[in-house]
């Protein structure tokens, strides 16, 4: 009894320790900002404006990142700090889950017999590595990629959960596995990497429980019937079928940019380079940018070398070794984003999230085996592990938080990009669009016009550098760009709206209204839209379509004080007094007490009176003297 008292002690010491080690390691990241994608994902994202109907959410692509996304703002609205903090908590999370699924699998009566001391610390050196691994910071600091380490940490959970439930001195066998099939349905929910789940639960029991396939059929059909089933909810929501044969150019097997062969031969140099960046984190990008290479000759010793580790992955799977199980896993995570199905990126860091821990796995038992060797000789050598291990979680905690800097500012981020990848448009463009946002407009200019000498067609940096144009007092140049973007990407509202504003900047007010009508097709709800028409419909003393837009304004975003002012302003020109005067205390309520807006309010309630005076005057046929 007194062991086992401290054995649990300890194991809960190395839990600790794990969580202090992740904190420390992106301790840091509460200091980024908001990058790239998490503008459509969180700014743009009507989902993530309300908590209910929690029905509408679960119809959205990755629903439960939606939920959780939407609970983030209404506790703290759009500061990156609590989401931030969630995606820790998920980081962290994923390492207890992966911490204690190893230190499960070490002790099935499969493999061979070890001191439960030994399983923990094998355990711990793995997750210790992994949670402060700066290849993991995609996942992590960049608030968007929650998708990627929410999914990882269910897929966990579900493992550790039919585990458990497999555990014949487990008293709630039952409860165990209901556990598991609901963290695999929630994971489903999540981001397409889960697929596999139900697979890797069986291939589990096969490598560390039961002694034959049959065997484990037999004894667990219930329990992989009902993660089976999930796939339904996979299909429903996330919609994995659905990208995959979309009528898209971008994406799946209807693209254009890649076929799959080409996107296979891709992926032989890109596995690679995930595998080295595992064993060396240095020269990590956050957009690569990587070329679809066209399928040929050279890349058949890569693609073989991959066949023959698939090969020898499912030949130990079907043995039932637990290298089969940690090469599978990693694979199957990797295969819907990293195979043969075409996606507009190539490389992405943020895919080796949960696969490196099963790299780590594998390069932790090598160093084992190779020091077991020298300990027999020398046991002084039982030391070099513990301490090898401490250097390089140090180490790697250094460059995690190096790395974390980077998403302290846009402009950062993408100058990183830059000094690795000077040909990539993309981070030229979004370098560009972060110093118009700083006020750098010659610096923005420069990297938009070469964003788009390196790719003309490219819609996003032309939107970006007609939009810059228009600010520096360049209208006609801007109208060019931003025609140019709207030739690539119609559907595009903001490149609407911003024509409407270079138009009207050299009162070509037709256009400009065309435009921003048209931008108002593509979004009713977008109110800066309904604004500025409102302006220009004023500008023509068309009154009546001028109040119709301010209303639309003011409905769809009640707190736009300007919108409000300018309408009290209309609605007291036509002689609406009272709605006038509502108007502009409701601006007033917004934006604070201001001289001018104050007079206008006080001018108004008093012609309020005089025209209520006269008009009780008329009722009761009494002339009012002047």
């Amino acid at each position: 009894m007194p062991h086992a008292i401290a054995a649990k002690r300890r194991t809960r010491l190395l839990a600790v320790v794990i969580i202090a080690l992740g904190l420390i390691a992106y301790s840091n990241s509460f200091a980024g900002v908001f990058v790239f994608d998490d503008f459509s994902n969180i700014h743009e994202n009507p989902n993530v404006r309300t908590i209910a109907p929690l029905s509408h959410d679960l119809t959205a692509n990755r629903p439960l990142v939606d939920l959780s996304l939407a609970m983030n703002y209404a506790l703290g609205g759009e500061d990156p700090f609590g989401y931030h903090a969630v995606n820790l908590l998920i980081h962290l999370a994923a390492a207890l889950a992966l911490f204690a699924l190893i230190r499960r699998a070490l002790a099935s009566p499969r493999l061979d017999a070890r001191p439960r001391r030994w399983h923990d610390l094998f355990a711990f050196a793995v997750t210790g590595l992994w949670v402060v691994h700066p290849l993991t910071t995609q996942a992590v600091t960049y608030i968007i990629q929650r998708g990627e380490s929410l999914a990882s940490l269910f897929i966990l959970l579900t493992l550790l959960a039919a585990a458990r439930s497999a555990d014949e001195r487990q008293a709630h066998k039952l409860l165990w596995t209901l556990v598991a099939i609901a963290c695999c349905a929630l994971g489903m929910m999540s981001k397409q990497i889960v697929a596999a789940t139900p697979l890797l639960v069986v291939l589990y029991d096969r490598s560390f429980t039961f002694a034959s396939w049959r065997a484990a059929f037999a004894r667990r059909w219930k329990l992989y019937a009902g993660l089976a089933a999930t796939w339904l909810i996979l299909a429903a929501t996330v919609g994995f079928g659905r990208e995959l044969l979309a009528d898209d150019n971008s994406v799946g097997f209807a693209s254009q940019s890649a076929s799959p062969l080409d996107y296979l031969a891709t992926q032989s140099r890109v596995l690679p380079h995930y595998l080295r960046l595992a064993l060396l984190p240095i020269g990590q990008c956050f957009d690569y940018g990587w070329r679809i290479d066209r399928f040929s000759a050279s890349h058949l010793p890569t693609l073989g070398a991959l066949g023959l580790l698939v090969l020898g992955a499912l030949g130990a799977a079907w043995r039932g070794h637990w290298l089969g199980f940690v090469g599978l896993a990693c694979l199957s995570i990797l295969a819907p984003t990293s195979s043969i199905v075409p996606l507009a990126d190539a490389a992405v860091e943020h895919r080796m999230y949960l696969p490196l821990a099963g790299v780590l796995v594998v390069l932790v038992a090598v160093c084992h085996a190779l020091l077991r060797r020298f300990v027999s000789a020398s046991p002084s050598v039982s030391r070099v592990g513990p301490i090898a291990a401490l250097c390089v979680a140090m180490l790697l905690t250094a460059l995690t938080i190096e790395r974390n800097m980077i998403y302290h500012s846009r402009a950062a981020l993408w100058r990183s990009v830059i000094a690795l990848r000077p040909a990539n448009p993309r981070a030229h463009s979004n370098l560009g669009k972060a110093l118009r946002l700083e006020g750098a407009s010659h610096e923005a200019i420069a990297h938009l016009r070469e964003a788009l000498r390196l790719e003309p067609d490219f819609a996003m940096a032309s939107y970006n550098l007609g939009a810059e144009l228009t600010v520096v007092g360049k209208p006609r140049d801007a109208i060019a760009a931003l025609t140019h973007s709207l030739t690539h990407r119609p559907g595009y509202k903001f490149t609407h709206f911003q024509l409407g504003l270079a138009y009207a900047t050299v009162e070509e007010h037709d256009q400009a209204i065309a435009h921003y009508r048209a931008a108002i097709e593509l979004d009713p709800d977008y109110h800066l839209a309904h604004y500025n028409l409102a302006g220009l419909h004023a500008k023509r003393d068309e009154t009546n379509a001028c109040i119709t837009h301010l209303r639309e304004a003011v409905r769809i975003e009640p707190q736009f004080a300007l919108a409000h002012y300018r309408l009290g302003h209309m609605l007291r020109a036509t002689g609406q007094y009272d709605q006038a005067a509502a108007h502009l205390r409701r601006c007033i309520a917004i934006d604070g007490p201001h001289p001018t807006i104050t007079a206008l309010l006080n001018e108004t309630l008093a012609e309020a009176v005089e025209a209520k005076a006269r008009r009780n005057a008329a009722i009761a046929g009494v002339e009012l003297k002047p």
